[in-house]
């Protein structure tokens, strides 16, 4: 297994080199579409957009069966976690776990210490999964980081 990070202007090279599981790809086109068109209207400034998305790739056998892609938004000093996404022939086996603890030693690393994750997918047993991983994970990064988690369910903030 490798987790290997870019930035959103590298993401031609992830395409190059290895191949993406169909439902990896499928996840990865609606999120980055989504999620770039919320980011671009939500960021002034597209060059520090280009320049602070972050992704992971989870590449198994050069195959990438996973991502997760993380934001730091020029006001503020913290990281948005956006979407992680495994696919579902690779999930219960940790590997969302090690990118989503990446994300974070790698802001940590950066010097950022408080995050933001919002929760909005519909599907009750993973959502209630994602709460259930971020409560563990909170109570163990807590301090010194900081987490507020927005859900269906309200807002829950850690370390705070």
């Amino acid at each position: 297994m490798e987790i290997v990070q870019l930035l959103v202007s590298d993401i031609g090279k992830v395409y190059q080199k290895s191949e993406m599981t169909e439902p990896v790809r499928q996840a990865y086109e609606a999120y980055v579409e989504t999620h770039l068109k919320w980011l671009s209207e939500w960021c002034v400034n597209a060059d520090h957009l280009k320049n602070n998305i972050h992704h992971l790739y989870l590449l198994v056998d050069d195959k990438i069966i996973g991502f997760r892609y993380f934001y730091f938004p020029s006001k503020g000093n913290y990281c948005e976690l956006l979407a992680v996404f495994i696919d579902p022939n690779y999930r219960k086996r940790g590997f969302a776990s090690k990118v989503i603890e990446q994300s974070i030693d790698f802001s940590n690393k950066k010097g950022i210490s408080k995050f933001v994750v919002r929760i909005s997918i519909d599907n009750k047993p993973y959502k209630e999964g994602l709460l259930s991983f971020y409560d563990k994970l909170c109570g163990k990064r807590c301090p010194p980081n900081q987490f507020t988690i927005y859900s269906s369910k309200g807002k829950r903030e850690y370390g705070l």
